[in-house]
């Protein structure tokens, strides 16, 4: 008894911790079809969080790190409070768009919370809401759409439907679906793409990718070595639940940030909030 005592006093004090602090983790990739090296932070599932007041800890680790542009897969918000019209709902989000668009390039997609606000016309005011102050704080909101940058680079943001994100039962995505989102790719260019859940990593990789940046498993709550415990789908052990992933066949790389808050199940242990930062070398053709 003492020691399942102690276990438990340890794996609260982890989770309190690891529910209040972040790191940045670091990423290569290596691409012929870059001309000159690149830098990105990637960002995800803030889910309203604050660390320091106003977020001041992350937008200074940010500026900190000055990459060229700064990505974001979606779940700035909680879809809960918007839903219950909770005072300040979108403050949290919008104010973090606001401070980093005003110093690098920020690019975004949904994540499943944004995206369930417009399904069906359900929120339709509050998602209207929320992408009026995601374009007036300066970021490029990318719903199935790409954006050609510097080096060789394409970033395309990816909004997969709301049935992607079903829970419990497994969800075979139809043959195709990417490229009716996305249009086809084009093989000429460095094709990143911004997608909130990774589980489709190997359809991106066909689709074209050669970059893919994900987030929404949260790291898996509860982390042993690379291993998450637990998906969003509530299935044990995701296949992609933090770091740097490769598609063999094609030669696809995946990064999928542990993200930056929580909401429902606010569970962080071995699993701290994560800023990731992704560097992209050319390499020789």
């Amino acid at each position: 008894m003492i020691l399942i005592a102690a276990a438990a006093v340890f794996f609260i004090a982890v989770m309190i911790r690891d529910n209040h602090r972040f790191v940045v983790r670091r990423y290569t990739v290596h691409s012929a079809k870059v001309s000159r090296r690149l830098t990105f932070v990637f960002v995800s599932d803030l889910h309203s969080k604050d660390y320091g007041g106003d977020n001041r800890k992350v937008v200074q680790a940010i500026e900190a790190l000055s990459p060229d542009a700064v990505l974001c897969a979606g779940d700035l918000i909680i879809k809960r409070d918007a839903w219950n019209n909770k005072p300040g709902w979108i403050d949290t989000g919008a104010s973090f768009v606001r401070q980093i668009a005003g110093h690098f390039p920020f690019y975004l997609t949904d994540g499943n919370h944004e995206e369930k606000l417009c399904y069906r016309g359900e929120r339709q005011e509050a998602y209207d809401d929320w992408c009026k102050a995601v374009k007036s704080a300066g970021a490029v909101k990318l719903h199935n759409q790409s954006v050609d940058c510097e080096g060789g680079v394409r970033i395309t943001g990816l909004d997969l439907p709301r049935e992607t994100y079903q829970k419990i039962k497994p969800y075979h995505m139809p043959e195709g679906m990417v490229e009716d989102c996305i249009g086809r790719c084009d093989p000429t260019k460095f094709n990143l793409v911004i997608a909130h859940n990774p589980k489709f990593f190997r359809e991106y990789a066909e689709w074209g990718a050669d970059l893919v940046v994900s987030g929404h498993v949260h790291g898996g709550l509860m982390r042993i070595g690379r291993l998450g415990m637990i998906g969003p789908d509530l299935h044990l052990f995701p296949r992609y639940s933090g770091g740097l992933y490769e598609n063999r066949e094609t030669g696809a790389h995946m990064v999928v940030t542990c993200g930056l808050g929580a909401h429902t199940l606010p569970i962080r242990i071995f699993n701290p909030g994560e800023i990731s930062y992704i560097e992209i070398l050319p390499e020789k053709k």
